[in-house]
């Protein structure tokens, strides 16, 4: 007698009684569970959601308005079918087979075949479940990394050593304006418009980051303009490469990363564009500043000179001069007893005074003018070094100039 180390429980489904009782006998004396001995469909149906037999023993030909076949359709998705037939017609041989039953047992039923059979349709059965949880932990995994891929800020595109597409996630459609494509990687340049940074200069084919990573170099930040009729006003990305080796260095495919660079590079631009209309705003209040510093020279020194060639002064001094010379003989005398000569010593001394508030004013317009050339150079040297990142900050401050140089010319 053969004995089963883990009994199996078994659903005979036979209309003859006679054979059923002959065949519960020898499956016990196998060492099997018979969970329920049944003759019509609906019996079989009900038993097989509700004992949950490891196998089901089916007569091929179980007469009545469901056969035997009907039952395996029905129950056969759950558990291994065997079939036990004697003589059959070939056509339903063939609708038999059509169900994908894990064997035949056929009449009378001997131990030894009996058993093998079972044990190979459990077997097979127990290896079609694992493989089917395997595929089905394989195709979690999977989606799961497809999820993954998918939730990603960048575009990540795999390819084998030929070229051929392996991955293409959503956010690279997204980036790219186009659907995992069917060309040839080498026809992307043309079809989906690739360029280099001037937006203008294809991309050649053996430039690029992935023929680079299939050849084995990897790259990083790779700027490319990406412009089709999907994406017709353009992108600029960023794309960094990466080899996928075999054992031994042996290229076996490659991994592209690609980043949606637009906002930053056009950050940039309109920043680089603000920086140009300051430094023109900065010249014109610069020029401005310039013209009143000089302006206000111009008017200094025409004072100064003004003053030079209309010095009242000097007239007066030469005059003192002439009387001086006139009684340098009776000079004590005259300025002791003459009427016009008692006058000189007055004269001299308001002749002093005045001369010293000229000489105040003289001094106080020639220093407004040295200022404002003093502020002229230090605007000059500021423009000169702007923009330069070793530039000295001076304190310039030109609304004061501007204000200060007003009032000079006023």
């Amino acid at each position: 007698m053969i004995k089963q180390q883990s009994p199996s429980k078994i659903l005979i489904v036979q209309s003859d009684h006679s054979a059923a009782t002959h065949l519960e006998e020898r499956l016990k004396n196998l060492g099997y569970t018979v969970c329920a001995t049944v003759s019509s469909a609906r019996e079989a149906i009900e038993k097989a959601a509700t004992m949950r037999p490891d196998l089901a023993l089916i007569d091929l030909e179980l007469k009545g308005e469901i056969t035997g076949i009907d039952i395996a359709e029905q129950i056969g998705s759950r558990m291994p079918v065997i079939y036990l037939m004697d003589e059959v017609e070939e056509d339903q041989l063939q609708q038999a087979q059509a169900t994908r039953p894990f064997g035949y047992v056929l009449k009378p039923y001997e131990e030894q075949q009996l058993h093998l059979n079972i044990q190979t349709a459990l077997s097979m059965h127990e290896r079609e479940k694992q493989q089917r949880e395997t595929e089905n932990e394989l195709y979690d995994q999977i989606q799961l990394t497809e999820a993954i891929f998918d939730s990603m800020g960048d575009g990540v595109i795999v390819t084998d050593e030929h070229r051929k597409i392996l991955l293409w996630n959503s956010r690279a459609t997204q980036i790219g304006g186009v659907n995992t494509p069917t060309y040839h990687t080498d026809q992307w340049v043309k079809e989906y418009g690739f360029f280099l940074p001037d937006r203008e200069t294809p991309l050649t084919p053996e430039t690029s980051p992935l023929r680079r990573a299939i050849n084995g170099e990897a790259t990083n930040n790779v700027e490319i303009f990406i412009r089709n009729a999907q994406k017709p006003d353009g992108v600029y990305t960023s794309v960094s490469g990466r080899p996928l080796l075999r054992q031994g260095g042996i290229s076996r495919g490659a991994v592209l990363i690609i980043r949606d660079v637009t906002e930053q590079i056009n950050a940039k631009e309109a920043l680089a564009r603000a920086f140009a209309q300051g430094r023109l705003e900065i010249l014109d209040t610069i020029l401005h500043n310039i013209g009143n510093a000089i302006n206000s020279v111009t008017v200094g020194i025409e004072t100064v000179h003004q003053n030079l060639i209309n010095d009242p002064f000097l007239h007066r001094l030469c005059a003192l001069a002439d009387a001086v010379e006139a009684h340098r003989d009776n000079w004590v005398d005259y300025i002791r007893n003459d009427p016009q000569g008692q006058k000189v010593i007055p004269f001299i001394i308001a002749l002093a005074e005045d001369f010293t508030g000229l000489n105040e004013r003289l001094i106080n317009t020639v220093a407004r003018v040295k200022d404002r050339a003093d502020y002229i150079a230090d605007i000059v040297r500021t423009q000169k070094a702007f923009g330069s990142p070793s530039m000295d900050q001076k304190d310039i401050h030109l609304k004061d100039i501007d204000e200060r140089t007003t009032d000079d010319t006023q």
